[in-house]
């Protein structure tokens, strides 16, 4: 209690503690929410649709939501059987100004169903045309769609990017559930993350931490594939983590795109281990803190890296124009800061976990990453 006529005098460190809150309060991450729930700061807007409440704010034909682990998408029953056809239309989303999209989808789909992810940009008032991101099911042949391109947009197999100068303001997807009458496509999770270019920055935290992932070389796979299979083989590196045995060619083939033809699509890539239980997502960073914070959590995290020759020491590869790695960790060397990683590029398993210094790594991560968490 202070008595009458006492001076009261506020300790330092009170003060100091006061002073840390309102700092944190306004987002230590210069991060906030807007009206729709979305994640944004000056270079990133992510929103994830993954609840009923969440579901709830869609447009449903031939859709309800269900309590489905917290909340689902699936088609409607008539006279007990499942309609054959659905769509789900999500609310619009205003965003921070984006050049780039990634949209990606946790879903089950037994037997030969499917779902078709499509999604529209809005630039200014203008939305563009809906973009058909993927045809998607484990019991069909999953494909990307070609050449898809309006005078706002156009899509570059698994992203959305804006036309010339223009940039965007606004997101919404939509998903078409496809079934036999017997069952139904189940849909968990819908996200997108909408980006600009912005430099990656290295971060404040220190962290010394390596999360023992299995080590997996994709070079040590069917020839046929074995150099173009990274993506996969680092999902299959990560799911054993999990302790799911899922090999590196299972891991290609349930996530090849033949519409494109490839094995790095990136929402291919989650959308297949979401199919074995996972919670997984295209997601993008803006500083090495993020994935310091998954990694500190005990999640290896997915990322997206190019080179030129010479750019990042210690590379199995010479250059690359895109190559996807699993970061396990970070550690100081000789008084600088490294990244454990397990590169696939690898010749052997042996040879697989490397260390790369963070100035280096900086320059060769774009920021896209896959987050893969048990469920």
């Amino acid at each position: 209690m202070i008595k009458p006529g006492k001076t009261f005098h506020m300790p330092l460190i009170i003060i100091i503690l006061i002073i840390s809150i309102i700092i944190l309060g306004k987002g230590f991450f210069k991060m906030d929410k807007n009206k729709t729930g979305i994640k944004q700061s000056s270079g990133r807007s992510f929103h994830m649709d993954t609840s009923v409440e969440d579901f709830g704010k869609g447009d449903l034909k031939g859709v309800r939501v269900s309590s489905h682990e917290d909340g689902a998408l699936e088609l409607e029953k008539q006279n007990g059987s499942y309609l054959k056809e659905g769509t789900y239309t999500s609310q619009t989303f205003d965003t921070a100004p984006f050049k780039y999209a990634v949209v990606s989808w946790n879903a089950d789909t037994p037997g030969k169903t499917y779902i078709k992810i499509q999604a529209q940009v809005r630039s200014g008032d203008k939305w563009s045309s809906w973009f058909t991101i993927a045809n998607w099911g484990t019991g069909i042949k999953s494909e990307s769609e070609k050449k898809q391109e309006d005078d706002i947009s156009r899509v570059m197999i698994d992203t959305i990017a804006l036309n010339g100068e223009a940039s965007g303001n606004g997101i919404r997807y939509r998903v078409a559930l496809l079934g036999d009458g017997a069952v139904s496509p189940v849909v968990r999770m819908v996200s997108f993350v909408a980006y600009n270019n912005t430099d990656r920055i290295p971060g404040e935290t220190h962290l010394e931490k390596d999360l023992d992932v299995p080590m997996i070389s994709q070079m040590q796979q069917n020839p046929k594939i074995a150099n173009v299979i990274c993506s996969p083989t680092s999902v299959s590196m990560v799911m054993q983590y999990y302790s799911l045995d899922i090999s590196a060619e299972n891991a290609a083939e349930g996530v090849f795109d033949n519409g494109a033809k490839i094995y790095g699509n990136w929402p291919f890539n989650t959308a297949f281990a979401a199919s074995r239980g996972f919670t997984a997502y295209v997601d993008r960073f803006e500083s090495l803190d993020d994935i310091r914070k998954e990694i500190f959590e005990g999640r290896p995290v997915i990322a997206s890296i190019s080179f030129d020759k010479g750019e990042l020491d210690n590379a199995p590869i010479e250059d690359t124009d895109g190559h996807l790695i699993v970061v396990r960790g970070f550690t100081t060397k000789n008084g600088a800061d490294h990244v454990i990683v397990n590169d696939p590029a690898a010749p052997t398993h042996e040879t697989v976990k490397r260390e790369y210094r963070v100035d280096q790594f900086l320059k060769a991560w774009k920021g896209i990453v896959y987050i893969i968490r048990k469920q």
